[in-house]
């Protein structure tokens, strides 16, 4: 916590109104001044007034956007007589409310608003915290008295005297938004109002940084996967019990992590930790071999009950990340080009929608604070930008902080007209004001996820508890200290406040560059009783004695302690070097996460870039968005796989007719196209053409992973193939119809694909295909090899004596046993039946000249909070995967030199210049940044004659950055 040396802070105050502005606080203003992109560019005398000229700008541009952000987060919706969203269905009624994943948190956000209100006199942090909370909200409250004179004015002491300054011309309502909220909404008043508060800021907060990035969870779906398995091999546990341990590890003792030098983050050395981690996977794996898992109770007669509660649409069962690929790295020391100390770019990949769910600003106060990035639209975030000492970014930490308990419950009272239910230790489930089936546990706001109810009245109520829950206030103040930070040591300091999972990414004027992990470690209970706790001291007791994959069955009271919670201090941390992130395993120690997707292992899309960087000289800037280029275009599962394919071609038991696919698919690059080069017929406007061996390599992979699924689910797609073509014969030709057998057949192949379809995906690039004379156009992108790759990456590495971990209590499915050592020189013979069998397929397949790579950016809405007019065709770029919506980079180049005599403006800048140089000398910085698309960009109006519509569609589609500018004053810009 930073006291506020009140002395010097009214001093330095009145030293920057006076020689700054050169205006008293009666005269106190803001001005927003907006570069070629749109991008606002805020000045406030005051901190109050910066965020107030923030809020008036923000509302400017995303004023839908950002109110049904606001209803999204206080859980109501006003009637929209078209509304889209999570529970609308085609041809259905639409629905007229729209929930807040934890309605029943609200009470938490009122507590944490209060808490940092009264420490604003003694801690600076809590007071900017408060300041952005309070004038945020006044800004957006100015804009709509301005623009919608129902609207009552509100009483702030955030409103500058003068009226605000626009650099060009000041904006009001555009009447596509009026005739947009006058067609869907009854009251244009029912939408807007009522005014805007700090608690509306905190909500959202909550909802788009701690929920979304906090809250990911498969542990039931994990157990309906083994229980799957079990099903499709009857009789033999322990075979269904190797697929799910070969499917869902625990830990990988070699995985790839962020943090390598464990001992300058925890006191233990490498060796050591392998051990511990090897040996918490044999534990567990064996564990599930003998005893099946923990097992939840069933309720009464077995089975699923009569009535099954599914809350996963709520957020009360998240599912995991969108498969979106963010990353960060940065360099500092010998590899950079002079005079930079430190180079650092971050690409946070969360989806290019329209209008997108950030918000790019830059922000300068007459108290000192300023920062230049973006924001989450409806708040005031500061996680990904700068302040021209220190630049800070992140990517999703997708460490495990999110358990979920099963225990047995009982139907009890009613209260309002709804079931309660009772469990151990006197938790009460009640029914959840103003949703149509979700509980929560009174007086805790844990949510239930799942809620199974039987005939007799007794249920299994899935209770998931969450680390950020009580931690969304000071996250809000420990960002803005991260923002505010003039130093390395600050920065960590404000880091350890950050109760959401993320891998932080912070390089300052100095040259040193950090990762740090983010977030509250789950404060687990061991089964004999034991806490974990002091994790900063004893970094091996993060390992929990419970299955981290499955539901716990043991009372959420009991499960976790609540003592003060621990941070992730975890950190690597250089200053001739480099760190790296993209979504690998951040931290040796950490079990693995329970996503589908993120199961951490020795082969790591992230070792791409290390390598790329290891050879990279005189590294800048300019090199940093060139490296992004590179990784935009690099489909990574050729890079792991290629090598396979290399070695049959030399082996002799390749087939000669198959030998030309094999090597047309050698002779590519593994490049997916070139970024602004025209294309060809099939796609739209000017992408480019594929080149063969992609289209050879994409059929060949998806052929592999068939073959490989249809041995983990013993199903022929052929088979499935046939059946569904003659059922759908059997509705227009009387004389076909399904036997009785192929009926059933139909229905349980169905079904188990069901089961398998979010985890047998490869997220391979698609291209266009001919339709019926048509161009078929898909927009998808290879980012990561994911879990069905991963498994097939694993027991070709088996074969050829290259797993460094290999994990005996798994699966070996090229030869249809449990995995064994000694059966390497057979799975090497398998494996090359199974490419060869896939190369076979590949060549009986259409794969012409003729292909397309069509990607585009997403017109969809984002959490049906969005509208948009634009056409889809003019939003269509190649290879999209690595330009995300905030992408930035920021090179620091150390103190700059003192201005030559009479570049000044007068003999008091020149004063206070002087003054501040001694207090914290100026640092030479060069920043860009994407202008993420937002609404004001397709209304048809042009910032000084450049249509923003053209320049921001352009730089998305050659790859570019918008230089996001000095913080000089609006005329020097």
């Amino acid at each position: 916590m930073k006291k506020i040396n009140a002395r010097v802070s009214l001093l330095a105050t009145a030293a920057i109104g006076a020689l700054c502005f050169q205006i008293s606080s009666a005269e106190a203003r803001v001005v927003i001044d907006r570069d070629a992109y749109g991008v606002p560019y805020i000045l406030g005398d005051t901190d109050r007034e910066a965020f107030f000229g923030y809020g008036y700008a923000m509302a400017e541009d995303r004023l839908i956007q950002i109110s049904k952000l606001r209803y999204l987060s206080n859980g109501v919706y006003p009637k929209d007589n078209e509304q889209t969203g999570k529970k609308a269905l085609a041809g259905k009624e639409k629905a007229n409310s729209y929930l807040s994943d934890y309605p029943y948190l609200q009470e938490d956000i009122r507590r944490e608003l209060d808490a940092l209100r009264q420490a604003y006199e003694q801690d600076e942090d809590a007071r900017r915290a408060v300041d952005a909370l309070e004038c945020v909200a006044a800004g957006i409250n100015a804009f709509l008295v301005q623009n919608f004179k129902q609207m009552p004015a509100a009483e702030d002491s955030c409103n500058p005297r003068e009226a605000i300054t626009f650099r060009g011309r000041p904006l009001s309502a555009n009447p596509q938004e009026l005739a947009y909220i006058a067609e869907r909404f009854a009251d244009e008043a029912d939408f807007l109002k009522p005014t805007w508060t700090a608690e509306d800021m905190l909500k959202i907060f909550q909802n788009r940084v701690m929920d979304e990035f906090s809250n990911r969870n498969e542990e039931v779906n994990n157990l309906a996967l083994l229980r799957e398995f079990e099903r499709q091999n009857p009789g033999q546990p322990e075979k269904a019990r190797r697929i799910f341990n070969s499917f869902k590890w625990v830990a990988d003792p070699h995985a790839i992590t962020e943090v390598k030098n464990l001992e300058q983050s925890g006191g233990i050395s490498l060796r050591e930790a392998r051990a511990v981690v090897a040996g918490y996977r044999q534990a567990k794996h064996t564990e599930l071999l003998k005893t099946g898992g923990a097992i939840c109770p069933s309720i009464a007669g077995g089975g699923v009950g009569k009535e099954s509660y599914d809350f996963a649409y709520q957020g009360a069962d998240k599912t995991g990340f969108a498969q979106n690929a963010s990353n960060f790295w940065a360099v500092s020391g010998d590899r950079l080009a002079k005079p930079a100390k430190s180079v650092m770019y971050n690409g946070p990949q969360i989806g290019a929608y329209d209008p997108n769910g950030f918000y790019p600003f830059k922000l300068k106060s007459g108290s000192g604070f300023q920062y230049a990035g973006t924001s989450f639209a409806g708040t005031f975030t500061t996680f990904t930008g700068h302040n021209g000492k220190i630049a800070t970014g992140f990517t999703a930490g997708n460490s495990d902080v999110a358990d979920m308990f099963c225990i047995p419950v009982r139907a009890d009272r009613k209260v309002d007209g709804h079931t309660t239910f009772v469990g151990e230790d006197d938790l009460r489930l009640l029914k959840t004001p103003g949703t149509p089936k979700s509980y929560h546990v009174k007086g805790m706001g844990w949510p239930v996820s799942r809620l199974e109810v039987g005939a007799d009245g007794r249920a299994v109520a899935y209770i998931k508890r969450v680390t950020w829950q009580g931690q969304t206030g000071s996250s809000f103040k420990s960002f803005l200290a991260l923002a505010s930070a003039q130093n390395m040591e600050q920065w960590q300091g404000a880091a350890t406040g950050v109760g959401a999972n993320f891998n932080l990414i912070g390089s300052s004027d100095d040259g040193t560059v950090t990762m740090r992990l983010a977030g509250v470690i789950p404060p687990r209970v061991n089964s004999n009783g034991t806490a974990l706790k002091n994790l900063k001291d004893r970094p091996d007791r993060l390992l929990w004695d419970a299955d981290v994959r499955l539901p716990v069955p043991v009372s959420p009271a009991k499960g976790w302690h609540d003592e003060v919670p621990d941070y992730y201090v975890q950190n690597e941390t250089t200053n001739n070097g480099t760190v790296v992130s993209w979504n690998h395993k951040p931290y040796l120690l950490m079990p693995d996460s329970d996503l589908y997707y993120d199961a951490w292992y020795a082969w790591d899309r992230a070792q791409i870039i290390e390598d790329i960087l290891s050879n990279v000289r005189d590294y800048d800037i300019e090199k940093a968005s060139n490296v992004n280029t590179l990784l935009t275009r690099l489909d990574i599962n050729y890079h792991m796989f290629r090598p396979y394919l290399a070695r049959l071609t030399q082996s002799g038991t390749l087939p000669e007719e198959l030998a030309p696919i094999a090597q047309s698919i050698l002779k590519w690059d593994g490049m997916r196209g070139a970024p602004g080069k025209p294309g060809g017929k099939n796609c739209v406007g000017r992408l480019p053409s594929i080149p063969q061996g992609q289209v050879l390599f994409m059929d060949w992979y998806e052929n592999l992973g068939a073959a490989f699924s249809e041995k983990i689910l013993g199903v022929s797609f052929d088979r499935l193939a046939k059946l569904k073509a003659k059922a759908t014969r059997a509705k227009t030709e009387k004389d076909v119809r399904l036997t009785a057998g192929e009926t059933s057949e139909l229905e349980e192949l169905n079904r188990r694909l069901s089961v398998w379809r979010p985890y047998g995906k490869l997220k391979q690039p698609m291209y266009s295909k001919q339709a019926e004379g048509k161009p078929k156009l898909i927009y998808n992108t290879s980012q990561n090899v994911y879990i069905l790759g991963k498994m097939m990456l694993i027991n070709l590495k088996f074969a050829f004596g290259e797993h460094p971990s290999y994990d005996e209590t798994g699966w070996n499915f090229l030869l249809g046993k449990a995995a064994d050592r000694r059966d390497g020189k057979k799975t090497v013979a398998a494996g090359y039946d199974w490419m060869i069998a896939a190369l076979r397929k590949t060549a009986l397949q259409n794969t012409g000249p003729a292909y397309s790579s069509c990607h585009a950016i997403a017109t969809m809405a984002n959490n049906a909070i969005v509208m948009s007019t634009r056409d889809e065709k003019a939003l269509a770029f190649p290879y999209f995967r690595n330009r995300g919506a905030q992408n930035h980079a920021v090179q620091f180049n150390g103190v700059s030199p003192e201005p030559a005599s009479g570049q000044e403006s007068n003999a008091g800048m020149r004063r206070l210049q002087a003054i501040l140089r001694q207090l914290a000398p100026e640092t030479s910085f060069e920043a860009r940044n994407i202008a993420a698309p937002g609404v004001r960009e397709y209304r048809g109006i042009s910032w000084r004659n450049l249509d923003p519509t053209d320049n921001q569609l352009q730089m998305l589609n050659t790859d570019q950055l918008r230089p996001m500018g000095k913080f000089g004053a609006p005329s020097e810009q």
